[in-house]
């Protein structure tokens, strides 16, 4: 509980920061390990059989990689109904390499950058649906939102190696806002290995601020044994082989 890593200390303006995220967007744009892969997958799959407007939000958006490869999939099968992706994430760096990541697709889609997002500004964009593809950067902070955003504001909720970032009181309340705001909500974070461990030093040995994040990270993930305590009714949970594990909650 008392282990940091670099991206939990106030940085969001350094090169640490940036270093970090664009050598994460590297990883989970390769189609091996595949990173990202059964996230990108299930939101896919979520979407295509919706087959209809949506609003997907994702706490501690980062660089967005998620949504590209989602974009790049709804592209490839000629979705027809617009979506509205809302990245929420209070690094200003990180928000710069979003919109890096996301330039091969520009001409496909529309880029909105915030402040905060509100109730009304969502309703509003909803109603004009004039871009098939809209991304939304903005900073809120993200346990404000049950109070910002109406009930139900979010179709789908999911968040990427985030939970296991806040302390636990702090992951409990943000399984309550997400209840509120969102119908569905995907968590995908990581399992603690040993085993994991290995493979991490080598692929981030020379590279100390991403190292620092792949093992501290590790160390701090949740045992299989804890994520499956975790289990309910409401919830499903499916283990991956690269050490990760997604927690969906439907409604």
């Amino acid at each position: 509980n008392r282990l940091l890593e670099l991206g939990d200390f106030n940085f969001s303006h350094s090169k640490w920061d940036e270093t970090m995220h664009r050598q994460l967007v590297e990883m989970e744009k390769k189609d091996f390990p595949g990173l990202i892969k059964p996230l990108v997958n299930r939101v896919s799959k979520y979407i295509f059989s919706e087959n209809r407007p949506l609003i997907i939000g994702n706490f501690g958006s980062g660089g967005m990689e998620t949504e590209r490869q989602i974009i790049k999939k709804c592209l490839e099968t000629n979705y027809q109904h617009p979506i509205i992706f809302v990245g929420i994430d209070q690094s200003e760096k990180v928000k710069e390499i979003a919109k890096d990541n996301l330039k091969e697709l520009e001409d496909k889609i529309e880029i909105i950058e915030l402040e905060k997002i509100s109730r009304d500004f969502l309703k509003n964009l909803k109603n004009q649906k004039d871009s098939s593809y809209i991304i939304i950067l903005c900073k809120n902070n993200i346990f404000h939102l049950d109070k910002e955003l109406e009930e139900k504001t979010f179709d789908l909720v999911f968040h990427t190696l985030f939970r296991h970032h806040i302390v636990l009181k702090d992951q409990n309340y943000l399984d309550q806002l997400s209840e509120k705001i969102s119908g569905k909500i995907i968590e995908y974070d990581g399992i603690q290995s040993w085993g994991e461990i290995i493979p991490q030093t080598i692929v981030g040995w020379n590279n100390p601020v991403f190292l620092n994040a792949e093992i501290f990270s590790n160390l701090r993930f949740l045992t299989k044994k804890e994520v499956q305590k975790r289990q309910s009714k409401n919830n499903k949970i499916t283990f991956h082989p690269l050490g990760y594990y997604m927690l969906e909650y439907t409604q």
